[in-house]
């Protein structure tokens, strides 16, 4: 970022958010302005972008530097544990912004004068509406509410009197760079509040509103505050008396100053044969403030605050606003002797403002409290070190300059975690000690904790928006398995860490991190030999495989079928695949940002004697649709509906926790069992477990099993393989009972079905009666699958975990 230079490319600007990126457009995204009480203002409206943008307002583009309140974090985690980004001190970017002044939008909005004896509030919130214009009816009305954070819409309120001063440039900005924002940097419109910390500028904003008391949104109230140390968590006496008080909050970016260069871990030589041993080393830095306060003096010091080094301060072009304000960052150099910076122990810079005020010498512990510490405002002098090193190459003597914490996870800075901390907290941020009986008793969509690293997270809030779903979740929930922590590292990214971090709510108690580790133990175990089973054959399951993708074929409107080739073995034979009944494949899929991987069933090949090289699946795609879940639609199986002859993805398994091993005998969840008469309840593309387990029992004339299933779709157009499924039940119908569940009946044909929806009264009727011998398996979507079948089995006496599970 430094490199960069002063204008930080757009690509290169931090990115902090507290939920998905929403996907809005121009022409469909409006601009609410109003006021609580409504007599604030005459003239309330919503606002089209072409509205704003179209001449009325003057245009304003100037440098504004955000950065987060918690930049610089890391460095404070190593004296506390802290929760959230571990920013080092790249939470931090200057780009060019242009907007309108938000006062202006106001003033043409009716907004009243504020008496001088009462305070107002300018109140600001994003939204997450997600249209997609090529499937909006007409009559569509805007709304915000689909797809939110974990906490509820992202809000925020500032000072009005703030906003409505027009020396302090607070803008509705649209562009950025030259270019229209970034989706990341709030495409098509966010607040830019130049000189106040990144937490207050909201993206993606939908509303504004003025109001005579301050934001009460979860994210207001709980986020962006600093508050005394002894408040140790919400549930203190005094934690909500402070966190409610406006005195908390951050507003004003606090004085920062940081040093580049020399950089992490940069090593250079201390002579060369041309050059002489008093040669000059460039130290540079960016320093900023807030308010608008201009940083009048940067110095440097090698012999820790005893004498000062002047360094020259670089500025843009224009740095100055109303001939008082600076909003952007300075640069900063100065050249010292390299064996000066060689024999100091300790080389570190601090700013000095227009107010005099300086940076403090060491890091004042602050702590922000939600269900875990956070660091704000961190920005003591910052420090480097230096030493002698002997290359091992040249035997030349070379300065190794090392950085307080290294830049990401790495954690090769010269500062380390505060042992007693970590051995109190157990790494992480929150106190509360967790058995694995009470994490065990969440296991329920409505009240879900894994486990990851021996920490315990509550995920419920997650479930709505994750991008794999709750299914890709619930597996785990209330499980003491370390399969949690592989299956997350594997696919997870700093976002999502972050988001992770945000459900935090205590660590397991030494007797359950032994019986983690034991389970450690049993997941290697259970992996070497499950990979010493599977020599020879292609699907692995710890490494990725490519498969090919050599024919598409349209079923429906929304189905397909694809057929992928599998990597030849060694010696150039077809691959094997090898896949046990009932389990299934995970398909990933690498996005320019984010790695994304679903679980999907073959229906080809089942058995053995299937084998011929290839791997076929039956994909209903989940197309985008308004107001959806994000992402839009299904992004793996978006993927594949765009994917040509030729291409390739990455595969590897087996997955899940049910192999039917033949003639009624089942290993679930690593235990035998035996039934002889199996119900199945599918939903949509849930029926691909199910038509193997169907597919493997029929074709062994020897296999006595029988099997009644109920098939739940809207449609009959949804119905996947409904001619293999009705052939199965016209050849053998003392072995397969087929029942279609259908919202609608098809106008079409003669359907031999009553329509409705999977229900007790059905499941009495064509299901077999609860017995030791009978199963019934599941496998749809959330709301069948939790909200009708599990309740209704349970009702009819089936029971979870006995003879009840899930695919």
């Amino acid at each position: 970022m430094f490199d960069a230079g002063m204008i930080t490319p757009t690509k290169l600007h931090y990115v902090r958010s507290h939920g998905p990126v929403p996907q809005l457009t121009w022409e469909r995204h409006r601009l609410s302005v109003f006021a609580d009480p409504p007599e604030l203002m005459t003239n309330a409206k919503d606002w089209t972008m072409d509205e704003l943008m179209a001449g009325t307002f003057r245009n304003y583009e100037f440098p504004v530097t955000i950065a987060c309140d918690g930049n610089r974090r890391k460095e404070m985690s190593m004296i506390k544990q802290a929760g959230g980004i571990g920013f080092s001190t790249a939470g931090v970017s200057n780009c060019l912004w242009r907007g309108i002044h938000v006062r202006d939008v106001l003033l043409a909005s009716g907004l009243q004068d504020q008496p001088d004896s009462e305070r107002w509030w300018l109140h600001i919130e994003g939204t997450f509406f997600l249209p997609f214009p090529h499937r909006l009816p007409d009559d569509l009305t805007y709304h915000s509410g689909a797809d939110e954070c974990s906490e509820g819409r992202y809000a925020t309120s500032i000072p009005l009197m703030h906003a409505m001063d027009a020396t302090n440039d607070v803008l509705l900005a649209f562009g950025q760079n030259g270019r229209v924002l970034h989706p990341d940097h709030g495409y098509p419109l966010r607040c830019i509040i130049p000189g106040y910390v990144g937490g207050r500028q909201v993206k993606w904003v939908h509303k504004l509103w003025v109001a005579n008391i301050p934001n009460m949104s979860h994210y207001h109230i709980w986020d962006n505050r600093v508050v005394p140390s002894f408040i140790t968590s919400k549930e203190h006496p005094l934690a909500s008396a402070f966190f409610h008080s406006e005195n908390s909050a951050c507003m004003d970016q606090i004085l920062q100053s940081v040093i580049c260069r020399p950089r992490h871990n940069e090593r250079v030589p201390l002579t060369t044969g041309n050059e002489s041993a008093d040669r000059v080393y460039k130290v540079e830095g960016f320093a900023y403030n807030g308010s608008g306060t201009p940083i009048n003096r940067v110095e440097l010091t090698l012999d820790g605050g005893k004498t000062w080094k002047y360094c020259f301060k670089h500025y843009w072009d224009k740095p100055l606003r109303h001939g008082e304000k600076h909003w952007g960052w300075i640069f900063w150099s100065c050249e010292v002797p390299l064996q000066d910076l060689s024999n100091a122990a300790e080389i570190a810079v601090r700013a000095c403002d227009g107010h005099m005020q300086t940076q403090p010498e060491h890091i004042a512990w602050y702590v922000f409290t939600r269900t875990e510490f956070r660091h704000l405002l961190t920005n003591a002098w910052y420090r480097i070190r230096s030493h002698i090193v002997t290359d091992p190459n040249t035997k030349q003597s070379l300065v190794h300059f090392v950085h307080p914490v290294g830049p990401g996870k790495d954690d090769d800075g010269w500062m380390k975690p505060n042992p007693e901390d970590a051995e109190q907290s157990g790494g992480g941020g929150s106190d509360r000690v967790l058995s694995l009986e009470e994490v065990a008793k969440h296991d329920k969509r409505d009240d879900a904790w894994i486990i990851i690293d021996n920490k315990v997270y509550d995920v419920t809030s997650v479930l709505g928006w994750h991008p794999g779903g709750a299914e890709a979740i619930m597996p785990y929930a209330g499980k003491a398995t370390v399969d949690t922590t592989s299956q997350y590292k594997g696919i997870h990214d700093n976002y999502a860490n972050l988001k992770r971090d945000e459900c935090l709510i205590g660590v397991l108690s030494p007797e359950a991190a032994e019986e983690m580790e034991k389970d450690a133990q049993r997941a290697a175990e259970d992996l070497a030999k499950l990979k010493e089973e599977r020599k020879g054959l292609v699907l692995q399951p710890d490494t990725f495989v490519r498969a090919t993708l050599v024919e598409r074929k349209e079923v429906s409107h929304d189905t397909r079928i694809y057929i992928f080739q599998l990597p030849k073995s060694e010696t150039g034979e077809k691959g094997v695949l090898g896949l046990p009944v009932g389990q299934h494949v995970m398909l990933s899929i690498h996005f320019e940002d984010q790695g994304v991987l679903r679980a999907y069933t073959p229906i080809y090949p089942v058995l053995p004697e299937e084998e011929n090289g290839t791997i076929t699946f039956c994909v209903k795609t989940y197309f985008p649709t308004v107001g959806g879940p994000y992402p839009p639609g299904g992004l793996i199986s978006n993927y594949l509906d765009c994917m040509k002859e030729g291409e390739e993805i990455d595969i590897r398994g087996p997955m899940g926790e049910i192999i039917y091993k033949g003639k009624g005998c089942f290993v679930i969840e690593g235990k035998d069992y035996k039934f002889d008469r199996v119900n199945l309840v599918a939903g949509g593309s849930g029926l691909t477990p199910h038509w193997q387990f169907i597919h493997a029992v029929l074709s062994d004339k020897d296999d006595k099993t029988r099997i009644s299933m109920i098939d739940c779709n809207k449609t009959f157009e949804d119905i996947l393989m409904h001619d293999e499924l009705q052939k199965y039940a016209d050849e053998c119908p003392d072995r397969f009972k087929l029942w279609h569940a259908l919202s609608k009946a098809p106008e079409d044909r003669e359907w031999p079905y009553p329509t409705g929806h999977l229900d007790v009264d059905l499941m009495k009727k064509q299901f077999y009666p609860p017995d030791d011998n009978v199963l019934t398996l599941l496998c749809g979507p959330g709301g069948l699958i939790e909200k009708a079948a599990i309740p209704g089995l349970e009702e009819i006496g089936f029971k979870k975990g006995k003879n009840i599970f899930g695919y």
